[in-house]
């Protein structure tokens, strides 16, 4: 009485008697059907057995201990060899399972992920999934032997049709074992409680199920009809057919660990991006914070200075110094709104281009009005993917720069857009003064622009944003421009 009440008391305790219970059963339903062997049958038990031992090498490469080819040759022959085909089921594992650990243990295979737990370093876990796994083989055993007593009724009431048995047979088997795993703690539960409608597309139980459950019973249904068409032959040709439909299934399973694999390494690195992404937008922040103090306070000495009366090549270099720490104080004020601009969160969602250029070219307009500056948007623009604020942005930094550069009075901008297989190419085209060769790569960098070009003022800045933005679209962006004949900046975006 006491122990049960432990038992009811203490769930890891229930979970391991009901467990190593059902292992036991299994076991015990195994070598008792030895005691139905009958000499006659010592051909079919013989081929039954080298598939066994043969298939046991093949896994689904899935935390689940079983194969499509085993589960379908090991049920047909229920039906076909009856009850002893439980006890050299077991005897195929007894031999089967050591060679399986000395291949792995000498290189020649890969251990099956079932069965990896049981050499790790932990005995703890070694011995639960020791446990666990002889719980599951317990319960397809007594699956087994649920078929040979449905086989056994159906005799009794006449029915000799294998297909028939099948019939009756497996929904009974599936059912007796589905009902258990739900009302016991089996290492089998998840696959019946978290039934496949509940199941995430990715899980691989999805495939297990669904192997289990609608591929074996249709090939067992095979190697049966193999076997009053052709007798032992045509079972044996269609025990090895179940290869086939296993590799899909093993493929299947495998292609979903390795986009697991991807996701969880693309979810670390995007953690990392953000952390990292955090530090770089701590650091500026502390820096410009730094250096504001500072360059207010040369700034104010150096306009106290320019207050006296000074020589003149000494209130040059005192003006210098005061446009200097402008300078660098407008550098720090870009580098934070760069900062900003590009880490600032925002959803992703479908962009049109075209009322994103219009929204740019709204607030350009007084800047196109002073330098009378023509600007054509070329056809409509497409949409696209991405964060409007962002592309926003980019799209007015390329025609802001374009309007600066242009000639006043006779600019022209151009603004157009193709699709190019995958992507969108956006381009600024402009007839302004052009950007030599050498630096059409430094402008795209941090504080980086041409030297001594009309309009040149600025941090240097703007460019260095508009790339960042654009490759965090998974874009590039480039120029091609020469001196003098204008430039063309061309940003490629996903076309979604």
């Amino acid at each position: 009485m006491a122990g049960r009440s432990l038992a009811r008391d203490d769930p890891d305790r229930r979970t391991t008697i009901v467990r190593t219970g059902v292992a036991a059963a299994g076991v015990v339903l195994a070598l008792v059907s030895a005691a139905w062997i009958e000499p006659a049958s010592w051909p079919t038990y013989a081929v039954f057995f080298a598939f066994a031992v043969a298939f046991s090498f093949v896994w689904l490469d899935s935390d689940a201990p079983t194969s499509v080819a085993y589960m379908a040759t090991a049920t047909a022959f229920v039906y076909i060899a009856g009850f002893p085909i439980l006890f050299f089921e077991l005897l195929a594992r007894v031999l089967a399972y050591p060679l399986i650990f000395i291949g792995a243990r000498r290189g020649i295979i890969a251990l099956p992920r079932p069965l990896r737990p049981l050499v790790g370093n932990d005995p703890i876990r070694a011995r639960s999934a020791r446990r666990d796994l002889a719980a599951m083989l317990g319960l397809a055993t007594i699956g087994s032997a649920v078929r040979v007593a449905v086989i056994h009724l159906a005799r009794a009431a006449g029915i000799e049709n294998t297909t028939a048995m099948i019939a009756l047979g497996e929904p009974t088997a599936y059912a007796v074992m589905g009902g258990l795993s739900a009302l016991l703690p089996l290492p089998t539960a998840e696959y019946v409680v978290s039934a496949p409608l509940r199941l995430r597309p990715e899980d691989e139980r999805v495939d297990v199920i669904f192997s289990a459950v609608l591929i074996v019973p249709f090939l067992v249904l095979l190697i049966a009809y193999g076997w009053e068409e052709h007798g032992l032959v045509g079972a044996a040709a269609w025990s090895l057919t179940s290869l086939a439909p296993h590799g899909l299934v093993q493929l299947l399973v495998r292609r979903r660990h390795m986009l697991e694999e991807r996701h969880t390494a693309l979810e670390r690195m995007t953690a990392s991006l953000v952390q990292k992404q955090a530090e770089i937008e701590d650091f500026t922040y502390t820096v410009a914070h730094d250096l504001k103090a500072p360059l207010s306070a040369i700034s104010m000495k150096a306009d106290m200075l320019l207050e006296e009366a000074l020589p003149d090549h000494v209130r040059r270099e005192v003006t210098r110094i005061v446009q200097l720490a402008e300078e660098t104080e407008e550098m720090t004020i870009d580098l934070l709104r760069m900062v900003r601009i590009v880490a600032e969160p925002e959803p992703v969602g479908t962009v049109d281009l075209g009322a994103v250029t219009a929204q740019a070219l709204s607030v350009l307009q007084p800047h196109i009005t002073a330098r009378h500056v023509r600007v054509d948007v070329q056809g409509s623009l497409p949409v696209v993917p991405g964060q409007a604020t962002k592309l926003r942005h980019v799209v007015a930094n390329l025609i802001g720069n374009a309007i600066r550069f242009v000639p006043a009075g006779t600019g022209e901008i151009g603004v157009s857009a193709v699709r190019e297989g995958e992507m969108v190419v956006v381009s600024v085209r402009d007839n302004g003064v052009g950007i030599p060769v050498e630096y059409h790569r430094a402008i795209f960098e941090v504080f980086r622009r041409v030297p001594d070009g009309e309009g040149a003022a600025g941090s240097g800045m703007g460019l260095a944003i508009v790339k960042r933005i654009v490759e965090a679209h998974g874009g590039e962006v480039g120029v091609e421009s020469a001196p003098g004949v204008g430039s063309v900046f061309r940003v490629r975006l996903p076309a979604g």
